[in-house]
């Protein structure tokens, strides 16, 4: 009996004791977060801070954190969980090493008013070696970032594993290492520019493998509230990709450059719809080729493999009487498109098959064999077109009507950014070309009314017709105009 009763003293005295040390522990960090907070210029509370030494576990509920200045943020963090402190680790090797950090329900506002120079300062670990972190969670962020006209928002939850933060991942772009890591956005928004937005319903990330679903890009205004704001050309989006995964995807640093990479990307079934109002002067800017653009970028992009599949393609014009002239349409667009600037990889290629117009197979290769000088080659095959497709866009823009059914088509294109030369040949039966007015055509065809052509290749070797290519570049137009001006070149050639 008194030996149980020896032994429930000793219980008790250690439960006292480890109480005591609980509370003392408790009283000693809320005192120094206090001391700290106090210092802090931004203005932070929290509700309730608890340490558990059974648990090893620290818990902060309700904290919140804002500032009063022009450039305002608020933030409220509804629980913050950071377990597992490695005391051995923190007495050894100076790390501050932790298990999980946990932090839920958190809500970031962020409004910038105005541009002010950011003061850069240096960064250092406080006698630290480093700070591990092998696990850190976060569950259902609400985020709003404002500058001037532009916001962005989302509800993110992501978990990332194995974190390293040191004196030397201090100086990356990305400060700090890690492992495996996961992430969920939901509801994103942001504002690509004034006229211009971005969303996407949800983007999920597993080990390097990336999902999004129902990305919009599209113009903010109406087709006619647009022309109204605008001074010179934009063209009208509706953009939409109904899914995109990207395979091994990852964000790395190269020699100090961001580099952006996935083996494997894949676009499921986009619908691109653009719409250009003629009555809006040109932007007369010189516009580079897709290759200057790519090895202009500050950023890395690899991409060897970009899959297209059951895309749809849409253009749309109104022109300067206000009469809209139907739409261009390219449906069933399947396509490969490569795309690289890392040195030594460098490649720009696109080859696509369509259905044009619904009823004329299309296919189209564009490769820009060097990059660095603009270089390129393009190739193209059309087959069973009827030429009624596309009247009202002929009669609206280039004055001319084209009747008749081209059997096939076939194009071959090397230029580069100044010049174009080719070949094209047809085969084609009663195709009738007339002018109706002195136009675009005056630098190949001197005439006016009715032209008198080659109108069938029935008599030709294997009966087809051919044409040559040679159209110096506008460099205020776009690389496709580019190539639609020089196929029409080789088309007149054959014709005529």
């Amino acid at each position: 009996m008194k030996k149980n009763k020896t032994v429930l003293i000793i219980l008790l005295s250690v439960f006292v004791l480890f109480m005591g040390v609980q509370m003392g522990l408790n009283y000693l960090i809320n005192a120094k977060v206090t001391e700290v907070l106090k210092k802090t210029k931004p203005t932070i509370t929290y509700e309730l801070l608890d340490y558990s030494l059974l648990f090893n576990e620290l818990q902060v509920t309700s904290i919140n954190a804002s500032n009063n200045a022009e450039n305002s943020y608020r933030a409220n963090v509804a629980l913050l969980k950071l377990q597992g402190f490695s005391l051995m680790d923190f007495i050894s090797k100076e790390q501050l090493h932790f298990g999980k950090l946990i932090i839920v329900n958190p809500v970031f506002r962020y409004v910038k008013e105005k541009d002010v120079k950011s003061s850069t300062k240096e960064v250092n670990m406080d006698g630290f070696s480093a700070i591990l972190i092998d696990e850190f969670e976060v569950d259902h962020a609400d985020l709003f970032f404002k500058q001037q006209s532009k916001s962005t928002s989302a509800t993110i939850s992501f978990l990332v594993k194995d974190i390293k933060l040191t004196a030397q991942t201090l100086k990356n772009k990305i400060p700090f290492e890690y492992g495996d890591s996961s992430f969920n956005v939901a509801d994103f928004y942001t504002d690509l520019s004034e006229l211009e937005l971005l969303k996407f319903k949800e983007l999920k990330t597993v080990n390097g493998t990336v999902a999004i679903t129902d990305l919009i890009i599209q113009s903010k205004d109406s087709k006619k509230e647009l022309s109204k704001k605008l001074t010179e050309e934009k063209e009208h989006l509706d953009l939409f990709f109904k899914r995109i995964e990207l395979e091994d995807f990852c964000i790395t640093e190269v020699n100090h450059q961001q580099k952006l990479a996935a083996s494997n990307v894949k676009i499921i079934a986009p619908e691109l719809k653009f719409f250009r109002d003629k009555r809006v002067a040109d932007n007369t800017i010189y516009k580079p080729l897709y290759s200057e653009k790519l090895m202009r970028l500050k950023t890395l992009i690899d991409f060897p493999v970009i899959e297209i599949k059951e895309g749809l393609v849409v253009y749309e014009m109104l022109m300067d009487e206000g009469d809209e002239i139907g739409a261009l349409v390219f449906n069933d667009v399947n396509a490969i498109l490569k795309v690289s600037n890392l040195k030594g990889r460098e490649q720009l290629c696109l080859d696509a098959e369509s259905m044009f117009m619904e009823k004329s197979p299309f296919a189209l290769t564009i490769e820009f064999t060097d990059l660095a000088h603009n270089n390129f080659t393009s190739k193209g095959v059309l087959k069973d077109f009827k030429t009624d497709y596309i009247n009202p866009f002929l009669y609206k823009i280039l004055n001319t009507e084209l009747k008749g059914e081209i059997d096939d088509l076939y194009f071959t294109i090397s230029g580069n950014n100044t010049l174009a030369t080719g070949d094209v040949k047809m085969k084609y039966d009663n195709l009738k070309l007339q002018i109706n007015k002195y136009n675009l055509l005056k630098r190949t065809l001197h005439a006016v009314g009715n032209l008198v052509l080659k109108n069938t290749s029935s008599k030709e070797p294997e009966q087809f017709r051919k044409g040559t290519i040679k159209e110096e570049r506008v460099q205020t137009k776009s690389l496709f105009n580019f190539l639609w001006i020089s196929l029409r070149t080789g088309i007149l050639d054959v014709v005529s």
